[in-house]
This record gives C-alpha cells, sequence and structure tokens, in this order.
C-alpha cells in the first residue's frame, strides 16, 4: 500500500517545525521537540497505514472491509460519550461479558476528561474490539504497546 498523503494537520506540523528551526535556531529545545513530534506522527501514519489499511479507507483510499477510519473515529466518539450508559446496561444485562472485559472497561472509566477517555476507550477497543459488543466483526489488531500508542496519538491527531 503507498504512503499516506499528508493530511492538512500533518503539512500544518511540518510548516511549524520549519518556522521553529528558521526561527529559533537547529540546536534549540523547542525546534528539537517539534521535530520529534513530527516524526512521532510520521510513524504513527505507518503504523496506521500497514495496520488498518487492509480493511478500512484511509485518506480516501478505500478498504474492502470496513467503514474509512474516520468513520470509525466519529463512532469511537458517540461510544466514548456513551460509554457510562453502555457499561451500566452491560453490567445489568450481560454481567458475564462485564466480567470478562471489566479491566478494559474500568480503565475507560478511570480516564478523566474528553481526550484521555477517548484515548483509553480506544486502547481498550483495539487490543479487544468486542469488549462492548461482542456482535462486532472486527478482529483484535496485533500491535506492541509502542504501535498501539503510535495508532491512537494518530487518529487523535487527526480529528483536529
Amino acid at each position: 500500500m503507498p504512503p499516506l498523503p499528508p493530511t492538512q494537520y500533518q503539512f500544518l506540523r511540518a510548516v511549524v517545525l520549519f518556522l521553529a528551526l528558521s526561527f529559533a535556531g537547529c540546536g534549540s529545545k523547542d525546534a528539537q521537540a517539534v521535530s520529534a513530534e513530527l516524526r512521532a506522527g510520521e510513524a504513527g501514519a505507518r503504523v496506521v497505514n500497514a495496520k488498518c489499511g487492509a480493511c478500512h479507507a484511509i485518506e480516501g483510499v478505500r478498504g474492502p472491509l470496513a467503514p474509512s477510519l474516520s468513520e470509525s473515529l466519529a463512532s469511537a466518539e458517540a461510544e466514548v460519550a456513551a460509554f457510562d450508559t453502555r457499561v451500566a446496561s452491560l453490567r445489568a444485562d450481560r454481567p458475564e461479558d462485564y466480567a470478562k472485559n471489566a479491566s478494559s472497561i474500568e480503565a475507560v472509566l478511570a480516564a478523566t476528561g474528553r481526550e484521555a477517555r477517548l484515548g483509553a476507550w480506544l486502547r481498550a477497543y483495539l487490543r479487544t474490539p468486542k469488549f462492548l459488543d461482542p456482535g462486532n466483526t472486527m478482529a483484535p489488531v496485533s500491535m506492541t504497546d509502542a504501535e498501539l500508542a503510535e495508532v491512537i496519538a494518530y487518529l487523535t491527531d487527526a480529528r483536529r
């Protein structure tokens, strides 16, 4: 699969890097931090392309099996918004499913703030896609912890 085309956000990050290097000097701490952030975004794009692109559409390139990543991310945000209600229902209606996935569920519940909760939800979902919906057709994605962190960072950055 060809590399991902740059998104507007990635383009703006490259402009920020250029400006930081131009005005702050190549050895400045701020320029180095911006450069590291830019490299992290590129790493996330490579992992997303490799791990998600076989099924999902990415940046307009249609995947054959699943919705686009932007559609999937919108669904994830809706899931996070309704998470407390879904968990209460799961606990009451399917206690065995709740017990099987309690650690993932509790990690999401413990996250405070919208961004942290979305990150925790994505982490749980990508490790165990059926953690809230046993009928979900997505298979677990084999990723290292570092790859998972890069994917989550890439997906959450893509929303901005």
